[in-house]
């Protein structure tokens, strides 16, 4: 009789090691597939990252090249404001209401005696005004 409770003590035994090696195995294996999604996850984090830093430096170029092109457009203005007071044969006032109505560049040189840059000055800055 302790020979079989011996018997069935040694199987109950060999049962555990073998469930408990089995679970191990289990273990083993969800933890490299876990290692391989993890490394994965990171190197897509990685990209990420790199692609949003990309896009703050070509959102920063954009900025700095408006706030070129504002300034720009700001000195355009002032030249065009003291080019209206110095008057003369060449009325940039009328040749900007004319542009309001629809005017071509043409008309202004025509009409104003304005250069052709004169002209597409007018014609821009009325263009900036109307779009705000």
């Amino acid at each position: 009789m302790v020979l079989t409770q011996l018997g069935a003590l040694a199987l109950y035994i060999g049962v555990v090691l073998l469930a408990g090696g089995a679970a191990l195995v289990v273990h083993w294996r969800l933890s490299r597939r876990a290692a391989a999604a993890l490394g994965t996850l990171q190197f897509e984090l990685a990209t990420a990252h790199h692609a949003q830093q990309q896009q703050v430096r070509l959102q920063q170029e954009l900025l700095d090249r408006l706030d070129r092109v504002t300034a720009s457009c700001e000195r355009l203005e002032e030249r065009l404001e003291r080019l209206e007071l110095r008057g003369g044969e060449r009325s940039y006032g009328r040749a900007i209401a004319l542009a309001q109505r629809g005017g071509e560049t043409e008309d202004l040189i025509r009409d104003f005696g304005l250069s052709k840059a004169e002209a597409e000055l007018v014609s821009v800055v009325h263009a900036r005004r109307v779009a705000n």
